[in-house]
């Protein structure tokens, strides 16, 4: 079970980091962004940094959904883990000149509020989905005729 839960947050987190870094290098081959390593201004910060939202409450979603129990737990953790990620790139990145520093700091702050997002999002499509299950009705089941035995058949004739 403690396996589960560990899988639940890392994939949380792998698919966090896996999902910003493709889009910044999609982002890169069409040529929004600049090449790596070349500053980002306000603007692209911005766009960067909705992007990174969204993707962060999809990783959320993602640890919820695999949490063998008590998603929020799960959440909170990966939410935690981003927190830290996202504080040691703000020390790393402070004043370089790669992006303005709100970005860095809103990145950290963002985990938190994000990680809810994605928890309550999991929580309402998985009532939605129980209030579905409990309204539909059951389906119909096959009617077999029961092959009536010797002694039933013997009896339901009739003389002539």
């Amino acid at each position: 079970m403690i396996w589960k839960s560990i899988w639940a947050v890392v994939s949380g987190l792998i698919y966090t980091i896996a999902m910003t870094t493709l889009i910044d290098v999609l982002m890169t081959f069409v040529g929004v962004f600049a090449k790596v390593g070349a500053p980002i201004d306000n603007w692209l910060a911005a766009l960067a940094l909705s992007y990174r939202v969204v993707v962060g409450i999809s990783g959320a979603y993602l640890a919820a959904w695999l949490a063998p129990f008590n998603p929020a737990r799960h959440v909170f953790v990966l939410a935690s883990i981003g927190t830290v990620l996202g504080l040691i790139g703000m020390i790393a990145t402070w004043d370089s000149g790669l992006a303005p520093n709100w970005f860095s700091a809103a990145i950290a702050i963002s985990a938190y509020p994000q990680s809810l997002l994605g928890l309550v999002l999991h929580d309402r499509l998985h009532r939605l989905q129980q209030l579905k299950s409990a309204e539909t009705p059951p389906s119909p089941k096959m009617h077999t005729r029961k092959k009536p035995s010797r002694a039933e058949r013997s009896t339901s004739r009739k003389p002539k």
